[in-house]
């Protein structure tokens, strides 16, 4: 398997069973409300993801009438052209409180014979005329913008950002910029727009025959073709590129081929369509913001999500003896890569992708430790043995370890090496630390139990530091100086010991802020802090499936990379969540071996388990598995109240982010999210408590307990690898019903009040003689003193933190107060103190900062700088922007675009 192949299509299928009514599916149009809208034989039909609606026009004809393309304005409404059974075009309007698709008649706003309708931006579209013209509709009003010369037929619009590319019958291809400006373009002027390049004027591609020259650079629009009910008729196909996984589509026909553009190999998924006879032929098609790519047909619409690889595997073959290579140590040693395995010493070569046996040695003798610090020597641990090879091709020199009592000589290992600048090597045995002073010297031990009965930490892994070593052994953390040995003065040090006595750690790294990470067996991931003196721990609630943790490997992006004895994690710091990936993910094995990792100076990441080696480039990895996350779209909310039978719906209300008023009758809110990515697993919290993360695997949230303030409500999607690939922060405002105050007589309410105040009174008194009582945080801390953050550079440490985070939109003051190390009551205190604001007041202005830089970026839309800049929603975003600076980020936007002019 190959890092970023596309190893599966998930194959997702819709029609009468599943609620689709009207199956002969001509167009499809995703609106930006976030719904799937299906131009159909009959009327239109929206797609939530989970339920269909259809939408018919009145008439005994109705049911005659193919709809060949639909678009929408900025107010919602839905314009659509049915074509008649003689082949006569008709525009129909659906209004967003409407059931019926009405027909609209010599209108003022589109006095023309209408061909088709082609959405551009949101809420903006084209209308191509009968008489082969172009017009742009935006805010209400029709723009002409073009004119097919000698009305030659357009049969096919390319749109941009800045321009849009036409073409007609005859194969000639204009540009048309903002200005309204056309050019005729000679084939020499075609802008490169796609990276699949072909050699010749026509590519075959399994049994496909693609005219290289027409289809460069237009994909199929069945609407402008002479006949769009029935596309594949005229020999048109498909072509979509997913930039953030680099692979091209192309669709006929019943044919489904996907390009991988870093390969350059071609896959053929075209059996994926044989079992269903009634789609006859792929009739419309479109990707959608999660990568998938939804297909209409004569029986309904097909969604295809594909999965990516995400490591390249070695070594998967059987040995001699039938056996799976299993692996121990891992190394890189003058540009290749050596490892230790239970079949051999091995060796790969990434330039020639050439894998081999390179040393021969006994097979009964248990093969661990590699270790390589210079391109002099490479170091291998074989039973009792430390191998030094000068040359793969000659045999080793061999340092035997030393006895030692009272273990039986057999049994002693090498479990782990580490060669520091002076040229001695530090030797991890299950017995204890051991040194090879000179590679003329023997091998000695430094430590030993002083009595048969003391428990002896085995090594696992050796961490050098400029004064000593760092010891992950199975006792725990052990450090060992240079100058004085075990004897450790160090307080921190000695704490650290102390915490981890008895768990048997791995592996540690130390990251960018100073943090000790522990990839331990029992207690999961842990971090320390010596600062602070905390240790966390992090297990099945951050996602660890499994606590028997081998390494951990941080790549560019902070993540860290974390084998195990149950699959592969990726933890995510800065959220505390951890993604397992498996075999289903291409990884030739899910159990991996203790001490079989490493890193290469590229940053590749080399993952040793019973049946190969793992290889995973962190770069390549996301650009397979972006970090892209689509904003999720809110279907319908609705309160629930006991003394009503039916709920109400809020909907507007809470898009609007109107207050939600509350009484003592409410029961509940339901809110209904859309999911057209298919996703399995949604999660969602209040953005101010600290709780843990809900999880539901239903597109309905109901909510219960509500908070006191006003609060934003997160909802994220997880796909089927883990990743967050959807998001929505939905402001909420609830306004609880007080009426019923009033309803008192004025002699009650006054005990009442005074009642109040005895009982604050009384508790402060009781708060005086007591200690706090706090709930446990998640992640579990253990704190060994209280440490209060100094004044100085807190300021610019807050804004730090917030600007490294600014593009998760779940990042507020818990997380805040967690990243500083303070609580979060210190830290409105703080930030009142020496700004004058709340800590989610100066996360929010930050936020705001960076969008108006983005703005200023022509190539982003507003969709994408508010993910960019972190807020839940466009909706949200717009507000808050306004609030702030006055403008909407368009009118803004806009205001920028005429100083330029004007410049």
């Amino acid at each position: 398997m190959t890092l970023g192949q596309v190893r599966a299509i998930d194959l997702r299928h819709y029609s009468n069973e599943h609620g689709l009514e009207l199956p002969m599916v001509n167009d499809l149009f995703l609106n930006a409300d976030g719904y799937l809208w299906l131009s159909t034989l009959g009327g239109l039909v929206r797609f939530d993801g989970t339920d269909f609606l259809s939408f018919e026009p009145e008439g005994r004809e109705s049911k005659s009438i193919n709809f060949t393309c639909a678009v929408s304005d900025e107010k919602g409404t839905i314009y659509a052209i049915g074509q008649d059974r003689w082949d006569q075009k008709h525009l129909f309007s659906l209004q967003p409180d409407s059931g019926v698709l009405v027909p609209v008649e010599n209108s003022s706003l589109f006095p023309m014979a209408i061909k088709a309708l082609l959405p551009s931006n949101s809420g903006e579209f084209l209308v191509i005329s009968l008489d082969e013209q172009i017009y742009q509709y935006a805010e209400g009003k029709l723009k002409w913008v073009f004119k097919s010369p000698d009305q030659i037929p357009i049969i096919n619009v390319k749109i941009n950002q800045k321009e849009f590319l036409v073409q007609n019958s005859h194969h000639e291809i204009f540009i048309v910029d903002q200005e309204v400006n056309s050019k005729r373009l000679d084939p020499d002027e075609l802008p490169s727009i796609e990276p699949v390049h072909f050699d010749g004027d026509e590519k075959i591609i399994g049994s496909l025959k693609v005219d290289i020259e027409e289809e460069q650079f237009f994909t199929a629009q069945p609407s402008l073709l002479p006949s769009p009910v029935y596309p594949f008729q005229a020999g048109k196909y498909f072509r979509f590129h997913q930039e953030s996984r680099n692979v091209t589509w192309i669709l006929k026909n019943k044919s489904i081929f996907c390009h991988d553009n870093n390969s350059g190999d071609w896959k053929d998924f075209s059996d994926l369509l044989k079992d269903f006879p009634k789609a006859q032929g792929i009739k419309c098609a479109l990707v959608d913001p999660f990568d998938q790519v939804w297909i209409g047909t004569n029986d309904g619409i097909f969604a295809l999500k594909p999965s990516f690889s995400i490591s390249k595997s070695l070594f998967t073959k059987k040995d001699h003896l039938g056996n799976a290579f299993s692996f121990r140590g891992i190394t890189e040693w003058r540009g290749q890569i050596y490892a230790n395995s239970y079949s051999g010493k091995v060796n790969y070569d990434p330039s020639g992708e050439e894998e081999s046996l390179f040393y021969k040695s006994k097979v009964d003798v248990h093969k661990l430790a590699a270790h390589c610090s210079n391109d002099t020597s490479l170091w291998l641990g074989e039973g009792q043995k430390l191998l030094r090879f000068y040359d793969p091709n000659t045999p080793p020199h061999t340092y035997p370890l030393p006895s030692l009592e009272p273990f039986p000589y057999k049994s002693l290992e090498i479990w782990a090496i580490s060669e520091d600048t002076l040229g001695k090597v530090w030797i991890g045995t299950n017995a204890g630390l051991a040194v090879l002073d000179s590679p003329d010297g023997p091998i000695r031990f430094l430590s030993s139990p002083s009595n048969p009965s003391q428990p002896v930490a085995k090594i696992n892994h050796i961490h050098p530091t400029k004064n000593g070593l760092i010891l992950a052994t199975s006792l725990g953390i052990r450090y060992f100086d240079f100058v004085n040995g075990f004897q450790i003065e160090n307080r921190q040090h000695l704490l650290l010991e102390k915490l981890t006595e008895g768990i048997s750690i791995y592996h540690l790294h130390f990251d960018k802020n100073g943090d000790m990470w522990l990839a331990s067996h029992g207690e999961g991931l842990m971090r320390w802090n010596s600062d602070f003196s905390l240790l966390n721990k992090f297990g099945s609630s951050s996602g660890f499936s499994n606590k028997h943790l081998h390494a951990i490997y941080e790549d560019h992006k902070g993540r860290m990379w974390i084998p195990s004895e149950n699959g592969l994690f990726l933890f995510y710091p800065d959220e505390l969540r951890a993604i397992r990936f498996g075999k289903a993910n291409g990884l030739s094995d899910e159990e991996f071996n203790r001490i079989s990792h490493f890193r290469a100076k590229d940053g590749t990441m080399y993952f040793g388990g019973v049946a190969g080696i793992n290889v995973i480039n962190p770069s390549d990895f996301y650009q397979t598995h972006p970090d892209t996350i689509q904003p999720l779209a809110l279907g319908t909310a609705q309160l629930t109240h006991s003394t009503q039978k039916k709920s109400e719906d809020i909907s507007l209300a809470v898009k609007e982010q109107n207050p939600i008023p509350l009484n003592g009758s409410t029961t509940g809110l339901t809110l209904t999210l859309l999911n057209l990515g298919g996703f399995g697993e949604f999660e969602y919290k209040w953005k101010e408590e600290d709780t843990a993360w809900q999880k539901t695997d239903a597109t309905q949230i109901s909510l219960t307990k509500f908070p006191n303030q006003a609060d934003e409500l997160l909802i994220r999607a997880i796909d089927d690898v883990g990743q967050i690939k959807g998001y929505l922060a939905l402001p909420l405002h609830f306004q609880q019903d007080k009426k019923g105050w009033g309803k008192l007589p004025l002699w009650l309410s006054g005990i009442v009040v005074a009642a109040g105040v005895c009982f604050i009174l009384y508790r402060q008194k009781i708060d005086k003689n007591t200690l706090p009582i706090h709930p446990t945080p998640k992640p579990t801390f253990i704190a060994t003193q209280s440490v209060e953050e100094p004044i100085d550079g807190f300021v610019e440490k807050l804004e730090e933190i917030v600007r490294k985070n600014i593009s998760s939109p779940e990042f507020g003051v818990t997380q805040l107060s967690e990243a500083l190390y303070v609580s979060r009551k210190s830290l409105y205190r703080k930030t009142n103190q020496l700004l004058g604001k709340n800590p989610n007041e100066i996360i929010k202005e930050i936020r705001l900062e960076y969008a108006r830089n983005l703005l200023s970026i022509a190539e982003l839309n507003i969709a994408e700088i508010t993910y960019k800049s972190g807020f839940g929603s466009s909706s949200y975003f717009s507000n808050c922007y306004k609030k702030h600076f006055g403008l909407t980020p368009k009118e803004y936007r806009k205001q920028l675009s005429q100083e330029k002019k004007r410049a």
